[in-house]
């Protein structure tokens, strides 16, 4: 890895929304690859299979702290565990984004696509944080034809009649020639999101650009597999193009993964759904199904011996903010000017295993953030490089994550630490509007055929499948324990009290420095109120500029509208 360090190569990032573990053609022989699959992702298949394929890459249990955590390098923990509306503020505005870090080092930079981390701010987006262009969506989801989208900061909404999957990839490639056209010399990182799968499950009907779908004269009976196809075709679009004239490719950082697991909401007239086999669990809860996600990294930079390999690496899509600027050559280091807590400034009426305290002036939390507006944690990635190159080192052998802790926090509900993984409860996923948890997310195994309906439950009475609801007035946990080495199913709880609770301390010593809008004195969000500029809550500003639409709301107070565009100084 030591001769990629400051290498500057592209980087391309393509991210699913909501892929199912099983609903690739990838899949190890023993999970039993489904034919529907396999048939819906010719292209991707062939890909991993010259690639270095991570078993064991982690995410959030949904959409926008996963997305938050690759951007900024922070945990989800550290950036709100919520979906982020377009008006929300999940992101502290003093963070180093990974492009302004790449931005360092030359890099032009283009986001496509799916947004969904939280814009408060008009400096919350895109071109405000070292992306060079911006085309996409900020809200959670859209439908697949005739959407909404933005062009740029301040375009406010456009819309366009053609399939977003296309539509995404033909201005990724078009930007990528426009690019090779006027900065040939510089590299360039793309950040392209598509939403496949995710819901509207919305199939781009009766197209002959996908004829070569092998179910095609099917497609109605498959919707699922039949927009999973799409994206494997388009995927194969900008694969083609970077293979093409230029060989952008030889000198190319390919990631493929996705934001999270999952959902086996059940499809109207689909014979199939997501499926998370053989994890347990879906989107949403606190079991593999949903954090660990399929991933994939190639391109021309991988080593001959090394593709078509697997690697079991604990890694996280955090991981990535130390791995491109390792590979950039800049300095990760995003700490605040002055001092980042640590455990030894806690009081010490903090118990370890019981670190939530109640101010019983204000009814919130306290934690080590409460008291000071003037730091912020720094960032949580490790530089995977080198563990991915070399397989045999002792973190790469091992298959443990290689932060200096040990640990891997996933949530405020889970964390694995080794082989070992707890869960001590189930998120709390909230019901818009309604301030209720949510209570249909299944907790046990989907069955290998991913029919709706065809569902393993849980054991009845196990203990960490109760939700951590923060509603309810007081509830007491019994966490499971589980060898996710030997049990990957999450089938079997192990009994050993010592090092339930060495993994028990380890998470809420995390959780102590959350950072989120539960601290005393902070308004709700985590930035600063002078980072987000001048807040027009009567949204008369908004309108004003973008119309009856999702935009931000603060720092606004230096932007105006030319006919049809919107400009910031």
């Amino acid at each position: 890895s030591e001769k990629l360090k400051g290498s500057k190569p592209n980087i391309v990032m393509i991210m699913f929304d909501d892929l199912g573990y099983h609903d690739v053609g990838w899949v190890p022989p023993e999970s039993f690859p489904r034919s529907e699959v396999v048939e819906a992702t010719p292209f991707l298949s062939s890909l991993a299979a010259k690639s270095i394929i991570l078993d064991r890459h982690y995410a959030h249990w949904h959409c926008s702290p996963s997305r938050r955590s690759f951007l900024t390098g922070r945990l989800p923990h550290r950036t709100e565990e919520k979906l982020s509306f377009p008006e929300d503020d999940h992101s502290d505005i003093r963070w180093t984004w990974i492009s302004e870090k790449l931005k360092q080092a030359g890099y032009s930079n283009y986001y496509i696509g799916k947004g969904h981390t939280g814009y408060k701010s008009i400096r919350h987006l895109p071109l405000n944080r070292g992306f060079d262009k911006f085309t996409g969506f900020l809200k959670g989801k859209e439908l697949y034809l005739d959407f909404s989208y933005w062009e740029g900061n301040y375009g406010g909404l456009k819309e366009r009649s053609e399939y977003s999957t296309q539509f995404f990839t033909r201005i990724a490639i078009e930007t990528l020639q426009l690019h090779q056209q006027q900065k040939q010399e510089e590299p360039f990182f793309l950040y392209l999101n598509y939403q496949t799968p995710h819901t509207p499950i919305e199939p781009p009907g009766k197209n002959s650009r996908y004829a070569g779908y092998a179910k095609y004269n099917e497609r109605d009976y498959y919707p699922y597999e039949y927009m999973l196809y799409a994206a494997d075709f388009e995927s194969k679009e900008l694969v083609d193009y970077l293979k093409g004239d230029s060989n952008l490719w030889a000198n190319t950082f390919f990631i493929f993964t996705s934001d999270n697991g999952a959902t086996s909401k059940n499809v109207p007239s689909s014979e199939t759904v997501g499926s998370n086999f053989p994890l347990r669990g879906e989107k949403s809860t606190s079991f593999e199904g949903a954090f660990r996600v399929q991933t994939f990294v190639t391109g021309g930079l991988i080593p001959e011996e090394l593709e078509g390999t697997r690697n079991k690496l604990i890694s996280h899509v955090a991981d990535w903010y130390a791995t491109f600027c390792y590979l950039a050559g800049v300095n990760d280091n995003d700490d605040p000017p002055n001092h980042v807590p640590s455990l030894e400034d806690l009081p010490d009426s903090i118990d370890p295993l019981d670190p939530v305290v109640i101010n019983p002036d204000t009814g919130l939390y306290d934690n080590i953030w409460a008291s000071n507006n003037n730091t912020y944690p720094g960032h949580d990635s490790v530089n995977i490089l080198p563990y991915l190159l070399d397989p045999t080192t002792d973190a790469g052998t091992r298959g443990y994550h290689p932060d200096e802790r040990g640990a891997l926090v996933l949530s405020m509900e889970s964390i694995i630490m080794g082989d070992y993984k707890l869960v001590v409860a189930q998120p709390c996923a909230i019901e818009e509007a309604r301030g209720v948890c949510k209570t249909t997310k299944k907790f046990g195994w989907m069955n290998l055929d991913a029919k709706p309906g065809s569902y393993l439950p849980p054991p009845q009475g196990q203990g960490c499948t109760k939700i951590n609801d923060p509603f309810a007035s007081s509830l007491q946990y019994e966490p499971c324990l589980f060898n996710i080495e030997t049990d990957q199913r999450e089938r079997s709880p192990v009994n050993n009290v010592e090092l339930r609770d060495k993994l028990w301390t380890a998470l809420n010593n995390s959780l102590i420095f959350q950072y989120n809008t539960i601290l005393r004195n902070k308004h709700d969000g985590i930035s600063l109120p002078e980072q987000l500029g001048i807040c027009d809550d009567s949204n008369s500003k908004k309108n004003e500029l973008f119309g009856n639409t999702e935009a931000p709301l603060c720092g606004l107070e230096l932007c105006f509208r030319i006919g049809t565009e919107v400009t910031c100084n």
